[in-house]
């Protein structure tokens, strides 16, 4: 009876610390590319990028260590998500999806913490861009394995485009809990949300882009990360405003995510 009073404490903290860890990554991934659009340069930083930039800094070891362990708890409060109970009046479609994102998405936080923490012994490299290609030359070599990199781009095309229509669609409002929360808050928090899920949707929809065209032409360098993505956006039509606009969408989708431990409440 005991451990089961305290789970739900367990998985909101859980939640809380890794939706603030979350949330400082993302705000430092759209702040420095924020930054260096006004200094009139395209040079977008990914989640390694922005792990070992902290790394650089004062206390770097610590901050970065901390970062990590925020990341492993909102990859285990992920996993944690794939047994929960459907919710009444939902699909077995979309919770079936939910479910396969909670996984992919649980595996990838807890990789990027072990990332984060492993900079207490070993000096990051200055290219960091190179492990996904690594992990998807493995992968290509496995049998059927052009396939599962395929729908693992699928996949993550689909949670693109399932964030940004959320985001368009204010259903993320849902998971903050108004008790407490200013009307004006509410609004500016609806607008910082929608813009954040629109522009991390995006850049999955572009990553995923990258995955099936590394499963169609087998060669693993065509994969590109968050800031490949960034930087393919960059290259469109338009593309110095775009970028510019996605970066501040990061960043605002980090406020987001901090102001969805701060509002949460434990279910």
């Amino acid at each position: 009876m005991a451990d089961q009073a305290q789970a739900p404490l367990w998985k909101h903290r859980l939640f809380v610390v890794g939706h603030v860890a979350k949330g400082v990554v993302f705000f430092l991934i759209g702040g420095l590319g924020t930054y260096a659009m006004i200094r009139g340069v395209r040079d977008p930083q990914g989640l390694l990028d922005v792990l070992v930039w902290v790394h650089e800094q004062a206390f770097g070891k610590a901050l970065v260590t901390l970062l990590g362990l925020g990341l492993l708890a909102h990859g285990a409060w992920r996993w944690w998500k794939v047994f929960d109970k459907v919710s009444d009046g939902q699909s077995k479609v979309v919770a079936i999806g939910e479910r396969v994102a909670h996984v992919i998405g649980g595996a990838f936080y807890i990789l990027l913490s072990l990332f984060a923490i492993s900079m207490l012994w070993i000096k990051p490299k200055s290219d960091t861009g190179n492990g996904g290609e690594k992990a998807l030359r493995f992968t290509l070599k496995i049998p059927w394995g052009e396939w599962l990199v395929g729908l693992v781009g699928a996949i993550v095309i689909l949670v693109g485009i399932f964030l940004a229509v959320r985001g368009c669609r204010q259903h993320l409002m849902e998971a903050l809990d108004p008790g407490d929360m200013q009307q004006w808050k509410r609004r500016a928090y609806r607008a910082i949300g929608m813009a954040g899920y629109v522009a991390w949707g995006m850049v999955n929809a572009v990553i995923g882009y990258f995955l099936i065209r590394v499963a169609m032409t087998h060669e693993p360098d065509k994969y590109r990360g968050i800031r490949g993505a960034l930087e393919f956006l960059g290259g469109r039509t338009f593309g110095f405003i775009l970028l510019g606009a996605v970066s501040v969408g990061l960043l605002l989708f980090g406020v987001f995510m901090i102001a969805k431990a701060r509002y949460h409440h434990a279910d």
